[in-house]
């Protein structure tokens, strides 16, 4: 869950974007999992999905490793890159 002000628009990177709304000092948290909102997918689940839903966690979850699961906000944190 995305816990600073924060928009989605174009991005030159890929589409869409999610971007701050204000400024973001060294060290603050911008995001923290909450289990009430955001969903913790195990990795070996993902390959039972129907290609769409496969597709959505893949482009638009985080995985980690430390868990072997994507976590999936249901938020604009979907819009976040996810990269290394």
């Amino acid at each position: 869950m995305l816990v600073v002000p924060h928009f989605v628009a174009r991005s030159a990177i890929h589409g869409l974007g999610v971007f701050a709304a204000k400024k973001i000092d060294k060290g603050e948290v911008v995001w923290r999992f909450d289990p009430d909102f955001d969903v913790e997918i195990p990795y070996d689940l993902v390959e039972h999905f129907l290609d769409a839903d496969r597709e959505t966690v893949l482009n638009h979850a985080e995985y980690i490793p430390s868990k072997n699961a994507f976590i999936l906000g249901n938020d604009a944190d979907i819009f976040m890159n996810h990269s290394e």
